[in-house]
């Protein structure tokens, strides 16, 4: 799960951070319900399975100096900010730094200016930040199931493809999942999610995490644009972070179930990978009888069998 992307996203890395306090404190081995917020939807014991199912890997805050530039300045910055020798701050916008499709396609939202809101890099995996991701992502395949990149403020759940509006090859299934997780969510404070495909939902996205992160392989790649309390209020104001991440964090347990059900118990093959199927038990054969003849005297022969 990564979080903090676009800089100004606070409410991603607040959310990211309530979950891992989530999984230390709230989901422990007595399967109590979190001690902070208000109504958990689901019971502890069925989250406590479910999250100890699966290995967490948890960026808190993909984009570090971005958040730490977007404090200082009242414009909405989605990107890094390193300065050029110049002493002008260069930016990137990081979700759009991944390695699939990220050169400008007709109808995205993507520029080739380098000081622009848009722009995705010079090329792909240009800036330390998305490489750093990207290699950390790679190292985990084959083992990785799911792949889940939290944004704010639209109230989506979202999936692969960003770069064209063709629906993917999995998109039933993720549909599928995606709604069930949108369900659990709203049933937690009444917040209502839209779900779909990136390009078709909200807006054509080239080279996104989540696109790439389904392009090597990993089926269950979702990106959630989360709550926005007050219509086109970018900050979600410190009194919904713990609402926000008891939202959030069904979503991510319902998606989590959701994904080892369809792989089995025991975890499944990871993403794209063939089902081994199990060896064929071998039928015990039965002792074969044995024979005894009997020799009359007038020259017939009896065989019994026993």
């Amino acid at each position: 799960m990564a979080a903090g992307m676009h800089a100004q996203e606070w409410i991603t890395t607040s959310s990211a951070c309530w979950i891992v306090h989530q999984l230390l404190h709230g989901c422990g081995p007595s399967g109590t319900a979190p001690t902070t917020g208000s109504k958990p939807a689901s019971p502890a014991s069925w989250r406590q399975r479910t999250a100890e199912h699966f290995e967490w890997h948890v960026f808190p805050n993909v984009n570090p100096d971005g958040y730490e530039y977007s404090f200082m300045t009242v414009q909405e910055n989605c990107q890094t900010a390193p300065p050029t020798d110049a002493g002008v701050y260069s930016t990137t916008r990081v979700l759009r730094d991944y390695p699939h499709l990220t050169h400008l396609t007709a109808g995205s939202s993507t520029t080739r200016h380098p000081c622009a809101r848009n722009f995705p890099g010079r090329a792909p995996l240009s800036e330390p930040e998305t490489r750093a991701l990207a290699d950390y992502v790679r190292a985990l395949r084959p083992s990785l199931k799911v792949y889940i990149s939290l944004h704010s403020s639209k109230q989506m759940i979202l999936f692969p493809w960003g770069c064209c509006t063709e629906p993917s090859a999995d998109h039933d299934e993720l549909m599928e999942i995606g709604t069930r997780a949108a369900n659990a969510l709203e049933r937690v404070h009444g917040t209502k999610f839209v779900v779909g495909p990136i390009s078709t939902t909200i807006y054509m996205a080239p080279g996104n995490s989540v696109d790439w992160a389904y392009s090597i392989g990993i089926k269950y790649a979702f990106a959630m644009e989360l709550r926005n309390p007050v219509q086109a209020e970018r900050y979600v104001r410190a009194s919904a972070i713990v609402d926000t991440g008891e939202e959030t964090f069904e979503a991510i347990i319902t998606i989590l179930a959701e994904v080892a059900g369809r792989l089995g118990s025991g975890g499944g093959q990871p993403s794209g990978q063939p089902q081994q199927r199990a060896p064929r038990p071998q039928r015990p054969r039965a002792p074969k009888p044995s024979r005894r003849r009997k020799l009359h005297a007038n020259g017939s022969t009896n065989v019994t069998v026993g």
